[in-house]
């Protein structure tokens, strides 16, 4: 009885980690002020997205905690929403964990969402995941007009880092898939009972087979930074653990210059003189300084600032 009652375990251990599997993990580990469509991502019609490559976000114990860089949400995209494809899911759950910061959100709009066929003539985008201006996260099947999107009570705090995770699960029979929404402000390895959101379709729209993930750039004056997505089959793996780097991560840029922030600093790392400025949200110059080939450290306040060098701009948070 013993031998078969530890096979039995074996073999339901062995059922369950076939049964988990990691879709696609995005770091955003490209330079520094570049298009996400000139980094593997893929914009309808051949556009380029006005998405691009930030400094990156932490959120402690989290996998995806500072490795890389992340995107910048900010800019209109029209129908060149960037989208990333992984092994399409005709059964069981999948799940979308990625860090959030909305800094600034000037008008309602999804920015993520689950996507079906990779055809640009024939698609869905369902599991949409919304920002307003008093700074909730919301949540709709499909489009709006079908179904207007469901907002949590929660104001996020703008420079604060959030977990963000959407699982959408696919039931037999049609129009009936259902998709969850989580937000975490401290790490936890099992899934909550009780998500933040919860819709069942009843829109218009047939489920779908999930098989891309697309990022939703609407307003030039939105900066909102995604960062760390992971899509997996299981809760475990998608909001896998992992431990931050201590000290921060170098992001490089196409000039000679590097950084990384830390908390309310910017660290450089420059191979030649240069001369360094920033600018805040409302395009005031903050600090300027020709600096020597080296090593730097600058103080600077939780927020978003424009860093320019002779050769480029960077948009870069400060948390």
């Amino acid at each position: 009885m013993r031998k078969t009652v530890i096979l039995l375990c074996l073999t339901a251990l062995t059922l369950s980690a076939a049964q988990a599997e990691v879709l696609l993990v995005e770091n955003f580990e490209y330079t520094a002020g570049t298009p996400l469509t000139a980094c593997g991502w893929t914009a309808m019609y051949g556009g380029t997205s006005a998405t691009a490559i930030t400094n990156g976000l932490e959120f402690d114990n989290y996998a995806g905690c500072g490795i890389g860089n992340g995107a910048l949400i900010n800019g209109i995209d029209n129908s060149y929403q960037p989208h990333k494809a992984f092994a399409k899911q005709t059964s069981g759950s999948v799940y979308v964990a990625f860090m959030l910061q909305p800094y600034i959100v000037t008008k309602q709009s999804y920015f993520f969402s689950l996507r079906d066929a990779i055809s640009i003539n024939n698609f869905n985008f369902v599991g949409r995941i919304y920002l307003n201006e008093q700074y909730q996260i919301g949540l709709s099947f499909y489009k709006s007009s079908d179904a207007a999107p469901v907002f949590g009570t929660q104001v996020l705090d703008a420079e604060t880092v959030y977990l963000v995770v959407l699982k959408y699960t696919m039931i037999d029979g049609d129009k009936n898939d259902r998709i969850d929404l989580y937000l975490l402000d401290a790490y936890t390895a099992n899934e909550p009972t009780t998500p933040l959101l919860s819709i069942t379709n009843t829109t218009s729209c047939t489920d779908i087979y999930p098989e891309n993930i697309v990022l939703r750039s609407d307003d030039a004056d939105d900066w909102i930074v995604v960062d760390g997505i992971r899509v997996a089959t299981t809760w475990s793996e998608a909001v896998a653990a992992g431990t931050c780097p201590a000290n921060g991560t170098a992001h490089p840029t196409t000039d000679h210059v590097e950084y990384y922030t830390t908390p309310q600093a910017l660290h450089l790392q420059l191979t030649a003189d240069e001369t360094i400025c920033l600018f805040d949200t409302t395009g005031k110059c903050v600090y300027r300084e020709t600096l020597p080939a080296g090593t730097h450290d600058i103080d600077l306040g939780k927020g978003f600032y424009v860093l320019k060098t002779s050769a480029r701009t960077h948009k870069i948070v400060i948390s």
